[in-house]
């Protein structure tokens, strides 16, 4: 039986994630320093010493090369669009978990 819709969009993900960073470690003349931030990230994913050691060192590497930038860019599906039309239409492009509320007198009040 094939995959749920969920882990087929899982595994996209991962995909996509480990080409961007195959891509990095390729064109990274130092590489031990961020696969030594990627391991220990990947060992305890919720340490946030790691997630912020992880953010260092890419983004040392991504200003010291622009042109990487633009090619992981280009990796990257296109964004969602959202429109709407119509009066009082609300156009998300992605996910909210937000209320949302389109009339005059709104009882969502003092939420944020």
């Amino acid at each position: 039986m094939g995959a749920t819709l969920g882990t087929a969009a899982a595994d996209a993900t991962v995909s996509l994630g480990r080409r961007i960073l195959a891509k990095i470690l390729h064109r990274t003349p130092q590489r031990a320093p961020l696969e030594t931030a990627v391991t220990d990230l990947a060992a305890d994913g919720q340490d946030p010493d790691a997630v912020a050691a992880l953010r260092l060192r890419l983004r040392k590497i991504l200003t010291q090369n622009p042109q990487l930038i633009a090619e992981l860019a280009e990796m990257l599906p296109p964004a969602r669009q959202a429109s709407a039309t119509g009066k009082r239409s609300v156009a998300i492009a992605g996910d909210s978990s937000a209320p949302i509320s389109t009339g005059d007198h709104s009882p969502i009040l003092g939420l944020g």
